[in-house]
């Protein structure tokens, strides 16, 4: 038990996101044989996070996720016999815990209420689980929750007993593959039992149900080491059309898309290898011919190739051929932290909003709410401080007076807020250099950070009479050449510096 709780606990990092921003992580469930061993399992698990085991939680888990892990458990009760009657104390037990983590009182005789709450915990489809203090990482079961049950943040499921019918294997599969995020590219399903027999019982279930025409599931049974092999192969076709990251700015366009095609085609399989348990992001191979901090640097020039092949296409300059043709929708596998996500802020601060409409909080919580968003917030603005300063002033807002945005939607609020910040930004501009408010925004909302070119239109509407006139300030006056070369140069800086951030999401 302790070797599965290690593996659950310090060797899943990658498989529960863990290195994702708070909130956002995924979540597993232990599926075993028996209520005994399920109740096992938790008491074993209450001792290790309280410090009380010889099993430990390592540092570097600690330090990504200091709460985790967050766990509860459910099974079904009998009425009749002194073990069921045991049964239903240890289930108590198990509710109060509950209760202390999340203030919902359930006893034994409303079990139901508790597991319909327990599905919308897990699924987070309500708002309200969006905050991690509401939210779970691991769930100890029986057979619950393996049938019927749709939680898309679910990642993995443990299996620490023997194989079942076919009709389980696949139901049990089908829990992880829900689509969450662009990073959960598949569902896990980790077996720490009889690893020959559950190979065969799910080569035979997939023959039974592939037959039937039942829903769509693709499973794969490749092992560690064919995964490592396919991943050696693809960094060497990277390194043939790119020996080294700093080659590919030189290549040329058809060189980089191939460049692009092959470093997704290699990511495709790096995101399968992390899965498993003996990847360490710290330790790249010699074999396998990259290093850590040469992966990132093809990340960063992949990056730039993209936006290269972006611009390209918009403005009709792509002569894709086909036979290199690169997914423009293709998303990393997060090779480093991943950004927090603008919308998943978006939905907190509505929470926030709509949980003060509906009265449904004390103030003592809602302040961990309030809290909670603005961590959110300070980690998204190390990417974009522009629009996380609106996004605090919105919560400074709501805080001093928490009717001053009742029933507004959120986006809304933003977009105005973008618009209002934007054209101030542009008017002044304009009142500095004495050009077209029109043009100058057509400009900003059109304007390309690759290409980084200025519409013409702009210096055509500047008025160097009137800028000569007014201006008296010498280190703003210039001749007629330099006066439309600089209002370039500046709007430039400025859309860069001041706009994109306001724009861009």
């Amino acid at each position: 038990m302790r070797e599965v709780l290690r593996v659950i606990l310090n060797c899943s990092k990658n498989k529960l996101g863990l290195g994702k921003p708070k909130g956002q992580a995924y979540e597993a469930i232990l599926t075993v044989g028996s209520i005994p061993l399920a109740q096992k399992y938790y008491d074993l698990l209450k001792r290790v996070v309280a410090g009380n085991d010889s099993l430990k939680i390592d540092e570097s888990i600690r330090q990504s996720a200091p709460d985790f892990p967050k766990f509860a458990i459910t099974y079904s009760l009998s009425e009749t016999t002194d073990k069921s009657l045991y049964n239903q104390t240890k289930m108590q037990e198990a509710l109060d815990d509950y209760k202390k983590m999340f203030g919902r009182s359930f006893t034994t005789e409303n079990l139901k209420s508790y597991n319909t709450n327990l599905n919308e915990r897990l699924a987070r489809k309500n708002e309200k689980y969006l905050a991690r203090s509401e939210q779970l990482d691991l769930v100890i079961v029986v057979d619950r929750l393996l049938t019927g049950f749709d939680a898309p943040c679910l990642s993995t499921v443990f299996i620490d007993r023997q194989p079942a019918s076919p009709q389980w294997i696949i139901q049990t599969f089908s829990r992880t593959n829900r689509k969450f995020d662009a990073d959960k590219k598949f569902g896990q399903i980790i077996t720490m039992q009889s690893p020959n027999e559950f190979r065969t019982a799910v080569d035979d279930a997939l023959k039974i149900y592939s037959s039937e025409g039942s829903e769509s599931i693709c499973i794969t049974t490749d092992d560690w080491e064919t995964v490592e092999k396919d991943f050696i192969t693809a960094v060497r076709a990277l390194k043939i059309t790119a020996p080294s990251p700093d080659t590919v700015p030189g290549l040329d366009k058809k060189e980089k898309k191939k460049f692009a095609k092959l470093f997704q085609e290699m990511d495709k399989v790096y995101s399968h290898l992390r899965a498993f348990t003996q990847f360490s992001v710290t330790a790249f191979k010699p074999e396998y011919g990259i290093t850590a901090d040469e992966y990132s640097d093809y990340e960063a020039h992949y990056n730039n190739v993209m936006a290269e092949i972006k611009a390209d296409r918009e403005e009709g300059k792509d002569d894709e051929d086909g036979k290199t043709n690169v997914d423009m929708d293709y998303h990393l596998s997060s090779y480093g932290m991943v950004q927090i996500d603008y919308e998943y802020i978006m939905r907190l601060i509505q929470h926030i909003m709509k949980t003060i409409d509906e009265g449904q909080t004390d103030e003592e919580k809602l302040q961990k709410m309030f809290e909670e968003a603005r961590e959110y917030i300070d980690t998204y603005a190390k990417d974009n401080q522009k629009l996380a300063h609106i996004l605090h002033r919105i919560l400074d807002d709501i805080e001093k007076d928490h009717t001053v945005y009742s029933g507004q939607n959120v986006s809304e609020i933003v977009d105005r807020m973008r618009r209002e910040a934007t054209d101030e930004i542009l008017g002044k501009f304009c009142s500095d250099w004495y050009c077209s408010k029109e043009a100058v925004t057509y400009a900003a909302y059109h304007y390309n950070p690759v290409t980084k070119e200025i519409p013409s239109i702009v210096k055509e509407s500047a008025d160097y009479d009137a800028y000569s006139e007014n201006t008296e300030n010498s280190h703003m006056k210039f001749g007629y050449l330099n006066y439309r070369q600089n209002i370039v140069k500046e709007l430039r800086g400025l859309l860069e510096e001041e706009i994109m951030p306001l724009i861009s999401k």
